[in-house]
């Protein structure tokens, strides 16, 4: 069996919402993605309050775990700002 995996790394915006993080709720959207995706496991590494460095910092870290058959979800504060800007302007 595959064992593929989801990787989240970002800010808020991919936070789960339960404090507890071994809490996932099946209706979280990347939780849920990964299922879709057929992941057998989920690994998220968001954290609020972070900019892009820190982000790319923890990305640095797990790079090694991270195979190519995985799924790598990467949010980050620039692309916020330009979809803001392409919908509001």
């Amino acid at each position: 069996m595959n064992k593929r995996k989801i990787w989240i790394f970002g800010d808020s915006y991919g936070t789960h919402l339960a404090n507890d993080k071994l809490k996932i709720t099946p209706w979280y959207w990347a939780y849920s993605l990964g299922k879709r995706l057929g992941c057998t496991e989920y690994k998220n590494f968001s954290q609020w309050g972070v900019g892009n460095d820190f982000i790319h910092y923890v990305i640095d870290l797990h790079s090694e775990e991270i195979s190519p058959e995985d799924y790598t979800l990467v949010e980050d504060l620039y692309t916020k700002g330009v979809q803001n800007d392409l919908i509001y302007k």
